[in-house]
């Protein structure tokens, strides 16, 4: 990441980043942010990272959420992409100014990518794709249930309410 703020000119680049980074979001021409269930985002980090589910965690994520979402040329919810990849597909398209793609051939060449896909990699990730093993650890909306306490889950309700209820998950 440090190495790519140093470069003066990237061109055309897609950068997946978690933290906001004030000045990749002034370079870029468009910004595209995702953002996901505060629960299934802090159950995929425990399954990953084996990090402990904190209030914290939660905290961190909604900050970051608010600046991505000031800088945001286009928003879209995890969910609606696993849900249906293909309206999301399409916004983009309209968001590039793109016609007449195949977006199914689109759909069906991403749902295709992995760490394993052709190309170069090395122990960490795949340098064509950037899909690292154990990248996807389920990636299925709800797969914090079972998973996050009951308690925790209460507790992230409680105190994020508005931001799930404004962004469509259920409490």
């Amino acid at each position: 990441m440090d190495d790519l703020v140093s470069i003066p000119d990237l061109g055309n680049a897609l950068i997946k980043l978690h933290n906001f980074d004030v000045e990749l979001a002034e370079r870029a021409d468009l910004v595209i942010y995702s953002h996901r269930d505060l629960r299934d985002a802090i159950a995929s980090m425990q399954r990953m990272f084996n990090v402990a589910p904190k209030l914290e965690i939660a905290e961190h994520l909604i900050s970051q959420d608010a600046k991505w979402r000031k800088v945001a040329d286009y928003v879209m919810r995890y969910e609606d992409f696993l849900v249906c990849p293909e309206n999301i597909l399409s916004g983009l398209c309209d968001l590039f100014g793109i016609k007449d793609l195949d977006i199914s051939s689109i759909n069906a060449k991403l749902n295709a990518l992995s760490f394993d896909s052709s190309g170069e990699k090395n122990i960490r990730y795949n340098y064509q794709n950037l899909y690292h093993q154990g990248h996807v650890t389920n990636g299925k909306e709800g797969a914090w249930k079972g998973q996050l306490s009951e308690d925790f889950v209460a507790l992230l309700e409680r105190n994020y309410g508005d931001w799930f209820v404004s962004n469509g998950y259920v409490i």
